[in-house]
């Protein structure tokens, strides 16, 4: 399996501690709002970035509960489909069994013939 690292994303990856003292103190103050608001942005980004990697192996979890419920589910209806197929072809062999028997006996007895005292039937 792969290992989730927050540490790869780009916005995790900025350094969001890069302003020492000194740089602060010459930079103007519209600098110094676009430099903080660039930190926090990253820092925001970092944030849901981590709470993205986070909620992976949750989400992971999920679809394999989901799969293996549909896995089970498909396993069931094929044990019953074989069970049913089972019985049908049963059945069907019975058939085939009792029609093969009335033929048999046809053969070893020969042609039918009228009980006496019945009359033939005209067409």
């Amino acid at each position: 399996m792969f290992a989730l690292r927050p540490d790869k994303i780009p916005s995790a990856a900025v350094d969001t501690e890069d302003l020492s003292e000194d740089d602060i103190d010459t930079l103007s103050d519209a600098q110094y709002d676009r430099e903080m608001h660039r930190i926090r942005r990253a820092q925001m980004e970092k944030a849901k970035g981590e709470a993205g990697f986070a909620s992976l192996p949750e989400k992971l979890r999920k679809c394999r509960k989901r799969v293996e419920k549909y896995l089970a589910s498909v396993a069931l209806y094929e044990a019953d489909f074989k069970e049913r197929q089972e019985t049908a072809l049963a059945a069907r062999d019975e058939e085939f069994a009792k029609v093969e028997k009335l033929i048999t006996d046809l053969k070893v007895k020969g042609p039918a013939r009228r009980p006496k005292g019945s009359r033939r039937l005209r067409d």
